[in-house]
């Protein structure tokens, strides 16, 4: 009996061994890779357009404008008081839909291409200024303030210091008067004057005077062309009967 229970004992341990030898190997599950197309995304070419403000327009405000429209103004060419403009980059083929949307815009008088030459082109095309005047202070009670006369005869004064106005204010010059100013300001040769006349009196205000790209800077006046003079004491004429200046 004992015999009999021992081999059962015996060949149970066998099958139990061979259970655990036993390994179930399940195939792998072949996974196809999928030979998905690439898509490549064109990369675009941008040009530039030079954008110029109108009037009265603040870069800073055209700028957040402008990003309304998804764009910017990358560079600033020019910003000064009479005239702002600057570089605005836009897709190659969508150029011409751009200048439309742009043009379009209240803030902007115009769209130019640019060029080697883009400042000079501005400044002929949208600089409607005719002469520009600034007084600047001396030791005493000299009258200091600026004067900007357009081509269209709008004069803007603003007075500054010692002045009987002070403050910004726009007076229109009538046909007339305008008529003479031109013809005195036809006259004027621009490189027929020196860029400065000084004297050594420092306590003589200065008088600077910009007119077609030209600057001149006049501490004493006895030396200036008289027709430089003529125009100058017009303007000044205007300002006197106005009672902005004594």
């Amino acid at each position: 009996m004992k015999k009999i229970t021992l081999l059962v004992a015996c060949i149970t341990l066998i099958i139990s061994c061979k259970q655990k030898q036993e390994i179930i190997e399940k195939p792998e599950s072949s996974i196809e890779k999928e030979n998905l197309p690439v898509e490549i995304t064109p990369s675009l070419n941008y040009v530039d357009l030079v954008v110029v403000l109108s009037e009265n327009s603040n870069l800073t405000e055209a700028q957040m404008l402008l990003k309304n429209n998804n764009l910017t103004i990358d560079k600033i060419l020019i910003d000064e008081d009479y005239l702002k403009a600057g570089l605005v980059k836009v897709p190659e083929n969508d150029k011409e839909e751009w200048k439309n949307k742009l043009s379009a815009l209240d803030f902007i008088q115009g769209i130019e291409k640019n060029s080697k030459n883009i400042l000079n082109t501005i400044n002929d095309k949208y600089d409607n200024r005719l002469i520009t005047i600034n007084k600047t202070p001396c030791f005493g009670d000299c009258p200091v303030y600026n004067v900007v006369v357009k081509k269209n005869g709008l004069v803007t004064f603003n007075g500054i210091k010692n002045v009987l106005n002070k403050g910004l204010v726009k007076f229109q010059l009538d046909n007339q008067q305008l008529q003479i100013l031109n013809e005195k300001f036809s006259k004027i040769v621009t490189n027929n004057y020196k860029p400065i006349y000084d004297s050594r009196n420092p306590d003589l205000p200065s008088t600077n005077i910009s007119f077609k790209g030209t600057n001149i800077k006049i501490r004493l006046w006895k030396e200036v062309p008289l027709e430089l003079i003529e125009v100058h004491e017009y303007i000044i004429e205007h300002l006197l009967d106005k009672k902005y200046i004594e």
